[in-house]
């Protein structure tokens, strides 16, 4: 069955992919407007299909009919990625003979068309909640709506003008899509998984954000630890009085900073991810919590702030962009705002893992008692 299953995924793939070839005057699903069925069969009941009998064919964890809503919001998904690029495509398309859902719809009625698309698959989520799939935990989906409004507000606001906007469109529904099955998925963790993925997403996400932010961070790191260990660090500056002042940004001073956040990236997200899969997850705990501390001090050491870098923007003329959402007010109006409020936020991961270590602790007792 996996093996049939992966054979028809990979011919309709084939098949809706196949570009347009003016000789051999073959073209693609995706030309004859069946684009969107396509991609709702491989990435709806197809994939659905393969997890079941590749994964779950000898337990019975769900019924045949929650599949069957699984696959239908999986499919959904996909079909609102592939619109948002229809729609953005809708000129070059028809241009090269390709007739999409988009165009046999109409330009007026494409952007009704995705609102469906993605108020379905609250429907689906619902009716799921209703006939008792799943947990009381799938009502999470609901934290996405405003990425939803986000969504349906850009494309109102920019479709008819075809503005360049418009162009992420695909993009930030195919983020929108990961968050909200993301959420899916935490509906049916259990309530531990769920409580370790809280706690430890953040410490995971910012391994990877140091990690694509290499060259930008290692500076941060090299100035930072410059305030504290100043002394390791070689001085190359000559001051007023013919004094050497330390240069955080030497080759040398950079090294050391590269070196040590290397350490950090490959301590951290690691660490994070054994913590969230529930593997050794005290030991990970522990060594999180002896980690966030000494990086908690050094980095967002907001009582070192001496003069405010970001200016407060309230005494500024408001001037109004072209954007969905205006965005020219500043989460933290001050740098020593951002630092403080970054300071206590590891503060309080820090007091999620020492709890999860207390409640664990006192679990094993219970158990062994």
């Amino acid at each position: 069955r996996v093996i049939l299953i992966l054979v028809v995924a990979c011919v309709v793939s084939f098949w809706y992919s196949y570009s347009y070839d003016h000789k051999q005057k073959m073209k693609s699903l995706k030309a004859y407007a069946l684009g969107d069925l396509s991609i709702f069969i491989v990435f709806g009941p197809l994939v659905v299909l393969f997890v079941k009998h590749s994964v779950f064919s000898e337990y019975n964890v769900t019924s045949n009919s929650e599949y069957g809503f699984l696959a239908g919001l999986f499919g959904l998904q996909a079909v609102a990625i592939l619109h948002a690029n229809n729609m953005r495509d809708f000129d070059t398309d028809k241009s090269v003979g390709v007739i999409t859902l988009a165009h046999l719809i109409g330009r007026d009625g494409s952007p009704y068309y995705f609102h469906g698309l993605l108020g379905l698959q609250y429907l689906v989520v619902a009716a799921m909640l209703l006939l008792d799939y799943g947990s009381y935990r799938l009502v999470l989906v609901i934290c996405c709506l405003p990425w939803s409004i986000y969504l349906i507000r850009m494309l109102n606001k920019f479709y008819a003008t075809n503005h360049e906007l418009l162009r992420d469109l695909p993009k930030k529904t195919a983020q929108h899509n990961l968050f909200f099955v993301t959420l899916v998925g935490l509906g049916y963790s259990s309530p531990q998984f769920f409580a370790r993925f809280l706690v430890g997403i953040l410490f995971y996400l910012g391994g990877v954000n140091n990690t694509l932010t290499f060259n930008y961070q290692k500076f941060l790191v090299c100035e930072k630890l410059m305030n504290i260990f100043p002394i390791i660090f070689k001085a190359s500056e000559m001051g007023p009085e013919k004094q050497l002042v330390i240069s955080p940004f030497e080759p040398f001073n950079v090294r050391i900073a590269s070196l040590a956040l290397a350490g950090t990236i490959m301590l951290q997200t690691p660490t994070s991810l054994m913590f969230m899969l529930g593997i050794y997850p005290k030991v990970n705990a522990l060594i999180m919590i002896l980690f966030l501390v000494p990086v908690t001090l050094t980095v967002h050491d907001f009582w070192s702030v001496e003069e405010d870098l970001d200016k407060p923007v309230l005494h500024q003329r408001y001037q109004k962009k072209i954007a969905v959402n205006q965005r020219q007010i500043p989460t933290f109006p001050t740098q020593f705002d951002s630092e403080f409020v970054h300071f206590f936020k590891n503060v309080g991961m820090i007091g999620g893992l020492v709890m999860y270590l207390v409640l664990e602790h006192e679990s094993d007792f219970f158990e062994y008692a």
